[in-house]
């Protein structure tokens, strides 16, 4: 039984291998190495959520910051069950720190960092928070939310993308912000009832 296991695992650690070469290596164009560069950076999307957050806190006034302080809780909770829930404990090598994969690697920033790579917290956080808004404002912005969905999704795909992160890495840590950000979303629907939003009334 004990065996039959770790072949699994082992299988399942050369499929993620095996993926990783065709993201990183095989499926690439010139045209999106620029964007994937450029989505993971967090000078690029902190003030978009910035801004998002200043918005409602000018708008709904203390709804609006009790709303923030629950979409930061779910942004920390991400981060520190990522860290110190699976980072810390699997303490799996970045694919560019790996050096079995070190022939044809695409490295596409500056530096593969030295933290652990099970999971990613950019799929994480992200997807907590696209979690958390569609959540608690789908009412206001209906199908539209999906889109915060998708931008979390092309974040987490961009970490494979440039180097730093086993498909594995992604999915599992896309996965458990969609539980973070679902938890939290729900908690604070519950707590009110009504949203910080009245119910037909749109974000502007």
């Amino acid at each position: 039984m004990g065996l039959t296991f770790l072949t699994m695992l082992e299988r399942l650690a050369d499929l993620d291998h095996s993926l990783f070469r065709r993201i990183n290596q095989e499926w690439i164009q010139n045209w999106i190495d620029p964007i994937a560069i450029w989505i993971r950076e967090p000078i690029h999307w902190v003030p978009i959520y910035i801004i998002l957050f200043l918005l409602a806190i000018w708008r709904f006034r203390s709804n609006g910051l009790i709303w923030f302080l629950f979409g930061v809780t779910a942004v920390i909770l991400s981060d520190l069950i990522g860290n110190y829930g699976f980072k810390h404990v699997f303490e799996r090598l970045r694919p560019c720190n790996n050096a079995e994969l070190q022939d044809g690697l695409r490295l596409l920033v500056d530096k593969c960092g030295s933290g652990y790579s099970f999971v990613s917290n950019h799929a994480t956080n992200h997807m907590s928070l696209a979690v958390f808004l569609w959540i608690t404002l789908r009412r206001q912005i209906g199908h539209w939310g999906w889109l915060a969905i998708l931008w979390a999704a092309s974040i987490s795909y961009a970490q494979i993308y440039v180097g730093l992160h086993f498909p594995a890495d992604a999915l599992a840590g896309a996965l458990l912000g969609a539980g973070i950000g679902a938890a939290v979303g729900i908690s604070f629907n519950r707590q009110y009832k009504n949203g910080i939003f009245p119910q037909n009334q749109p974000i502007r």
